[in-house]
C-alpha cells in the first residue's frame, strides 16, 4: 500500500486497518473505534488514545507516539512540548 496520510477516521467507523502504508501521523481517534492495527508505518507524531479504544497492534518502536493519559503526553513524547505564550497553554509538535 501506498497511502501517505490519513485526515480523519469516519465517526462510525469500528475498526481501522492501516498497516503496511507509509502513513506518519494519526488522525484523531474517534469514539465507536475499538480496533486500529497500524503495524509498518513510519510514526514520526504521537497521538492520544482514548479510552474507549479497546484494541491497538503496533510495532515496539511505534509504542513511544502512543498516549494514553493526556496528563502523560509530554512524558511519553520527546517531541511534544508544551508552551505558554501570553498566559495561554500551547501543546507544539516537533518532527524528529
Amino acid at each position: 500500500n501506498n497511502i501517505k496520510e490519513i485526515r480523519w477516521f469516519p465517526k462510525n467507523l469500528k475498526e481501522a486497518y492501516i498497516e503496511y502504508n507509509k502513513i506518519e501521523v494519526i488522525p484523531a481517534i474517534p469514539g465507536n473505534l475499538k480496533l486500529l492495527c497500524m503495524e509498518c508505518n513510519p510514526i514520526k507524531e504521537a497521538f492520544l488514545m482514548p479510552w474507549t479504544l479497546t484494541g491497538i497492534r503496533y510495532e515496539i518502536s511505534q509504542r513511544k507516539y502512543i498516549v494514553m493519559n493526556p496528563a502523560d503526553y509530554d512524558k511519553y513524547s520527546d517531541m511534544v512540548k508544551k508552551h505558554v505564550i501570553d498566559g495561554e497553554e500551547f501543546i507544539i509538535k516537533y518532527f524528529m
